[in-house]
């Protein structure tokens, strides 16, 4: 985190987004506490990055001009030529964002609807100056504590009249985008109404319009598919509230409301209980009619992918395949060979028998992985086993003028570092040597062999752009790692990110908690899980961050 970006002093991180980071910093000229964004330029070459940051800088002056109560103020935008940072100084805000306040629960369809006329009203002002925000949604609208909304984030806001979208670079958010984004096609005020409509859809039914399990399929719904219905959803929700949230979710930008400012006007009028004034003349469309999709697109190609990559209303998966069982001819063939060896090899026969029949030893072939079901299955059938016998001793070796290889007897493997192995193979009754002054003494388990740590590997596949991963061990950091997404996919205009994250950590035996924190955009979330580790043993947590609501899960892989 650098000190000092521009002429403001750094205090702190407060989040990141797509386009950058947000600092608490001070203003010394002014003697105030404001919020500095910066901003990433573009990757690509010198000319494309300086195109850029021409439109970056002409779009945020327009977006300085804007003073309304329900708008963000933007105090300063310039850029740090040492750092070489693009940056906008923001008015500093304390309150809740309206996606934090839907996490809490479904408000009260009045109260819903009154925060969503108050960023119409901001938005239609917004319209009125020629500049259309294009990213709506519940994170990017602040509750102050009066209860006043503000419209935060106009950094990808962008002028009617010019066209400063950078190759390659996606806008907007796809659950909350309107059918023109989704397909490509100009937009204008009424698709910010269209998100804005979406957002009142969530926080009065706590849940998306358009939720899928996926990007593509999120888009589909946005471009071709009607949400449910909010009463459906929602028990004694007004009729008429259906129909504002409707309209202004209308497919086609011709069936919407023409300005943000009808769609306040008719908000208030269900509120006090009237008919919502600009009603008269229109119907809802009914599916399939006067949309996108139902009319001739001029590039009828962006249809067809879409198609194409939909999902279809939760498919059922495919039923498994079933393994083909080996021959029989096979098998008897493998059992015969087992048998042959054992006949002839009668030491190897005792050895394995005492083995199997100890209940120590079973757990030593169990840790090394190498027991399989149908062992675990032989040792339930018969617990009351008689104890095993004494291994026979090998008779003494002939004299031979050829070097013999070394033999791996059962001793062999009996090593202290490696298993805890039965008392009648190795009779540890013999004391535990003293440790020395040269070392110091080697964790000791009770049956006297020492405690080697276990593992943990984190692993991590995400979408993630930029982040960061943290892991504590019972309340210790022990991992702090960066995120960093590439793109190994492009739908349309949509970037699809990979990140592969594998960090092994030794653990002491015995149980443990693991604390997961993932920071990425403005969205923190942190999850636990508590796990056993055996001595010498490896266990897998899988890390997940869902690609809609971002939600944090761990589990642990077999």
């Amino acid at each position: 985190m650098p000190s000092q970006i521009g002429r403001y002093e750094i205090r702190q991180e407060l989040g990141r987004g797509m386009m950058g980071v947000v600092y608490e910093v001070h203003d010394p000229a002014l003697g105030r506490t404001i919020a500095l964004k910066t901003i990433h330029l573009a990757a690509g070459s010198e000319a494309e990055r300086g195109e850029y940051e021409r439109r970056f800088l002409a779009e945020a002056r327009i977006a300085a001009r804007l003073a309304h109560p329900g708008i963000v103020i933007v105090h300063d935008v310039g850029r740090d030529a040492e750092k070489g940072i693009l940056f906008i100084a923001l008015e500093h805000l304390h309150g809740r964002t309206l996606a934090q306040i839907a996490g809490e629960g479904r408000p009260d369809w009045r109260e819903a609807l009154r925060i969503v006329a108050r960023v119409a009203e901001a938005l239609d002002y917004a319209h009125a100056h020629r500049v259309v925000h294009r990213d709506i949604k519940p994170a990017n609208i602040m509750v102050l504590p009066s209860g006043l909304p503000k419209i935060m984030d106009f950094g990808i806001a962008k002028l009617e009249a010019g066209h400063h979208t950078v190759p390659g670079q996606f806008m907007g958010t796809p659950l909350y985008m309107a059918p023109e984004q989704a397909l490509g096609q100009p937009v204008d005020g009424r698709t910010d109404v269209f998100s804005l409509g979406s957002v009142a859809y969530t926080i009065l039914t706590g849940r998306p319009p358009f939720e899928a399990p996926n990007v593509p399929g999120v888009l589909n719904r946005v471009a071709y598919q009607q949400p449910k219905p909010m009463s459906e959803l929602v028990q004694g929700l007004p009729a008429d509230v259906e129909y504002v949230v409707g309209r202004a979710m209308a497919k086609s930008p011709s069936d919407r409301y023409s300005a943000a400012r009808l769609f306040a006007e008719d908000i208030e009028d269900v509120r006090a209980g009237r008919p919502p004034r600009h009603r008269a003349g229109w119907s809802m469309p009914r599916p399939g009619e006067r949309t996108i999709a139902s009319g001739r697109l001029e590039t009828p190609v962006i249809e067809q992918e879409l198609q194409l990559i939909a999902d279809e209303e939760a498919p059922s998966p495919p039923p498994p395949r079933r393994r083909r069982r080996p021959r029989a001819a096979l098998v008897m063939l493998l059992l015969a060979a087992a048998a042959g060896y054992f006949y002839l090899h009668a030491a190897d026969r005792s050895f394995w028998r005492a083995m199997l029949d100890s209940p120590q030893a079973h757990r030593v072939a169990a840790r090394a992985g190498e027991v399989s079901s149908g062992l675990h299955w032989w040792r339930e059938s018969k617990p009351d086993a008689p104890p095993p016998p004494a291994v026979p001793s090998a008779p003494p070796a002939k004299p031979s003028s050829r070097p013999s290889a070394p033999s791996l007897t059962p001793v062999a493997l009996a090593t202290p570092e490696a298993f805890e192995l039965p008392e009648p193979i190795l009779g540890d009754s013999s004391p535990v040597p003293a440790a020395t002054d040269s070392a110091p003494p080697a964790a000791v388990s009770p049956r006297g062999a020492p405690s080697v740590p276990g593992h943990l590997v984190v692993e991590f596949e995400h979408h993630i752009r930029k982040g960061k991963l943290k892991v504590w061990v019972d309340d210790k950091p022990v991992l702090d790692q960066d995120l960093d997404g590439r793109v190994v996919h492009r739908i349309l205009s949509l970037e699809m990110r990979k990140g592969v994250v594998q960090e092994s950590l030794a653990l002491d035996p015995g149980p443990h908690e693991v604390r997961v924190q993932v920071r990425w955009d403005k969205n923190v979330r942190t999850s636990r899980i508590q796990g056993t580790f055996a001595s010498g043993a490896t266990r897998r947590l899988d890390v997940d961050v869902g690609r809609l609501r971002g939600k944090l899960s761990l589990a642990w892989k077999r």
